[in-house]
């Protein structure tokens, strides 16, 4: 039986295998690509104010809010800080280290190398000795939800001397089988030699690995730095570890007409939180309260969650990791259900939904050990379907022309399908000579869809997310009520490499999209969860579109909007680059700049002036996007 594998593989000219399904490290980091500009104008690390005393503690729990370190504490912005790519660390947040940039670009084209350096703002360790016993401890992982390192990848430590040297204290490298999965090791090094007992005295975590995209994957999480007694692994601190999950039995993400009305279906009777007690002893945490918000901050509903745990623990934790499933009591599901009737008639709406939990014990001063407990996330009711969270950890790609996949869908109320949204992160950059073939069926997976569009190309222009929309336009398919449907796609070229496959995002966060993803790999169609040898569990980020609206497929130009107007000047630029717009507002565009070699180098909302100041002298591209259309202006500069 031919059956589908995880491949774990350098990219280039490697041969596609037998597989029909393969699992594909990814490029490019799309957070960081979104934000790189945002964080180009706030303060920086770098110049040598003054130092830090000890302790030093952080353990990245603003994960989310930035995905860069804290600026306070760190100089260097090459690592990810996220909630996502790490698998059960110590606290909500790690550092991740790869094979990208700080814009979320690889380093090269090729290669191999040191990659991702995380170097801290000096520290006043004067007047210690070796008998104060001055420690670095910090936990690691390798690959998480990433791709694994090799033998010949490493993370190290480097201290640095008073002269200035940079020394190698410590390094490993993951030599582990590929079948192992990866847990958080804790490591403690002490600074005990006279040369790193200075004030002024800095450490670094570097990786080796592979500069062209996001392999090799480190994480790191809890770093600290104490005197007195040696840290172990137990320490006065309470801690989320992962960010809330789905308030719904299905999806992330759903329109709001098929969410009114339809609450009980809809709507989970559980919730699961994930808290880690880093004390050596029990825990009261009490009350944990799970805090519904709507988009304006009004509370919409709130609850002790702790008190609906199967088995209720009433606040009380166990010593190391608790998974607690809470299951609401009637009373509550029906005032959690009752609490969205006041939006009802609304066409869009978000929801913040925020559990926070109240250790007695722990060192309340410590930022990073108040802010790890409260995590929160977003739910969005808009004009979609969605089983991810928004954010690809890998991408998938069908190994075989031929081979076809579908991820199920059901309407609550009668609705038409505009479109279909891809997350199609590049890989090797753009592919245009691959082809896919995108498809609907109602009511049952058979040979004949109900809509079909033959040989899609990826265009990858819609969204600094990497969503591209691809428009029913008059093929709109008209779905009645209380159906199930499926959309998917049908490899209808030979990838001749993985780095030339037509890639899709893969959300290894979200298992519910798993549940409802099936192939037809030449044996008829197959629930994926049910064949014998299947890829990591995850989310395909494939969204269908509803609504009563025009939706343009990205890169399809519309009359009424047509980007020819759109005045760049001057050319050749030094500094500031002046956008004039003849139709619309900045805030419907966004802007682009690549370098010669095909590297995003800026990207943000369009304004009517760009800062270039931070670019090198040389010839860049300026693509600037509507994106409600997803149409595209581009224009060569000369920056000067």
């Amino acid at each position: 039986m031919r059956y589908i594998s995880i491949l774990i593989l350098f990219l280039g000219s490697v041969v596609v295998s037998t597989a029909q399904l393969e699992i594909v490290p990814l490029n490019e980091n799309t957070v960081l690509k979104k934000e790189s500009q945002r964080f180009l104008k706030v303060k920086k690390g770098g110049g040598i104010i003054d130092t830090l005393d000890l302790p030093f503690l952080d353990d990245f729990s603003y994960a989310g809010a930035d995905p860069y370190p804290d600026c306070d504490l760190w100089i260097d912005k090459s690592v990810y800080i996220n909630n996502t790519v790490a698998i059960d660390p110590p606290s909500l947040g790690v550092a991740t280290f790869d094979g990208l940039d700080r814009y979320g670009a690889p380093y090269a084209n090729s290669g191999f190398g040191s990659a991702d350096t995380l170097t801290v703002m000096p520290l006043d360790l004067s007047g210690r000795t070796s008998s104060s016993n001055v420690r670095l401890s910090f936990y690691y992982e390798p690959r998480g939800y990433g791709d694994k390192p090799g033998s010949s990848d490493s993370l190290s430590i480097q201290f640095k001397t008073a002269n200035d040297q940079w020394v190698t204290v410590w390094s490993y490298a993951d030599t582990t089988a590929s079948v192992i999965v990866p847990s958080f090791n804790f490591v403690s090094i002490p600074i005990a030699d006279s040369d790193y007992l200075y004030k002024g005295f800095q450490f670094r975590f570097r990786n080796m690995g592979t500069l062209t995209g996001s392999r090799d994957l480190w994480h790191i999480d809890y770093v600290r730095v104490t005197e007195g007694p040696n840290p172990t692994m137990t320490l006065n601190d309470v801690a989320f570890t992962v960010p809330p999950v789905t308030i719904f039995k299905t999806y992330s993400a759903l329109p709001w007409k098929h969410f009114e009305g339809f609450e009980a279906d809809e709507l989970a009777t559980q919730n699961q939180l994930q808290i880690n007690n880093h004390f050596n002893t029990s825990q009261f945490v009490g009350p944990a309260k799970f805090s519904l918000f709507d988009g304006t901050g009004n509370p919409a509903f709130a609850t002790n969650i702790l008190n609906f745990a199967a088995n209720p623990i009433n606040g009380n934790m166990a010593i190391g990791l608790n998974v607690i499933d809470s299951v609401l009591a009637t009373a509550e599901y029906t005032t959690l259900k009752n609490s969205f009737t006041p939006y009802y008639g609304s066409d869009s709406i978000v929801f913040d939904l925020e559990v926070f939990m109240s250790p007695s014990n722990q060192q309340n001063t410590v930022a990073s050990v108040i802010r790890n407990d409260t995590a929160s996330r977003s739910f969005i009711f808009d004009d979609y379907f969605a089983y991810d969270d928004g954010t690809a950890e890998t991408a998938v790609a069908a190994g075989r022309i031929g081979d076809q996949f579908a991820l199920r869908f059901h309407t609550n109320v009668d609705d038409t399908l505009k479109a279909i949204r891809l997350n199609l992160p590049r890989l090797s950059g753009t592919v245009t000579n691959q082809r896919v073939n995108l498809k609907v069926w109602v009511d049952d997976l058979d040979d004949t869809p109900d809509y079909k569009r033959e040989f899609v190309k990826a265009v990858y222009i819609d969204s600094i997310q990497s969503w591209t929309t691809y428009s029913l336009d008059t093929n709109a398919l008209f779905i009645p009520a209380g159906t199930t449907f499926y959309v998917g796609w049908q490899q209808a070229t030979t990838p001749q490499s993985i780095a030339k496959s037509f890639l899709i995002g893969y959300d290894r966060n979200s298992p519910n999209g798993f549940d409802n993803l099936y192939q037809d790999v030449g044996a008829g169609w197959q629930k994926l969860d049910t064949v014998t040898v299947k890829p990591p569990v995850g989310s395909i980020m494939i969204r269908p579109i509803f609504g009563k609206g025009d939706y343009f497929s990205s890169g399809v130009k519309d009359k009424t909007t047509a980007l020819t107007n759109i005045k760049v000047y001057p050319n050749p630029v030094r500094d500031r680059l002046n956008i004039k717009i003849d139709q619309g507002f900045y805030a419907d565009y966004q802007y682009q700049i690549y370098n010669s070699v095909g590297m995003l180098m800026q990207s943000d909302e369009l304004s009517e002036q760009l800062n270039l100041g931070d670019l090198t002298n040389g010839w860049y591209i300026l693509r600037i996007i509507n994106q409600e259309t997803g149409q595209a202006f581009t224009q060569k500069l000369l920056v000067l």
